[in-house]
Order: C-alpha cells, then structure tokens, then sequence
C-alpha cells in the first residue's frame, strides 16, 4: 500500500509541477513571444528548424510566404519615461502595442 500511495504522491507532484509550468508559461507569453520576434527579425535564428519548431511551440502561424514588418519609433520616449518605474514602462509599451 505505501508503495502505491508514493506513486499517487508522485504522479500530483508531476501535475502541480506542469500546472506550474504552465501558468508561469501563459503569464509570460505575450513577452516571449515578442522576444522570439524580436530575434528572429534581427536573424538571430540561423536554423530554420529551429525557427519552425519554436514558432510551432509558441503557437504562431509562419506557413503563409509573406509577411509585413511594421516598427514604432516614440519620439523623445528616453526622455518621456526617464522618471518611470519599470512597471509604468512596461504599461506604457504595452499600452502601445495594443493602440497599434
């Protein structure tokens, strides 16, 4: 019975731990997702593969044979923000990604 017991313990450990994994994962999406953007414009991804296979994991459609770049320049953004927290930082970039 204790071995069986063990087992059940470890196999809800397994599903708290993913559970975890996942929240951490959906919380943060939206920053790894741009982050993977990010270096795949600046062609830090030399693989092909690897570009696939992680666009497929963050569940981004790359099969279509075009794609339009659009890029967002704050005027005087250093000097606007430079007395914000980090976090009134982040609002305000988030902010804008929404607008556009």
């Amino acid at each position: 019975m204790g071995r069986l017991s063990g087992e059940i313990r470890q196999e809800e450990d397994g599903k708290r731990k993913r559970l975890q994994r996942d929240l951490i994962f959906n919380e943060n999406y939206p920053a790894i997702k741009s982050d993977f953007i990010n270096k795949m414009l600046k062609g830090e991804y030399a693989d092909f593969d690897a570009v696939h296979e992680k666009s497929r994991l963050l569940k981004l459609n790359l099969s279509e044979p075009e794609y339009a770049v659009i890029t967002i320049d704050i005027d005087d953004l250093a000097i606007m923000t430079e007395n914000r927290s980090a976090a009134e930082k982040q609002l305000l970039k988030f902010a804008v990604m929404n607008i556009a």
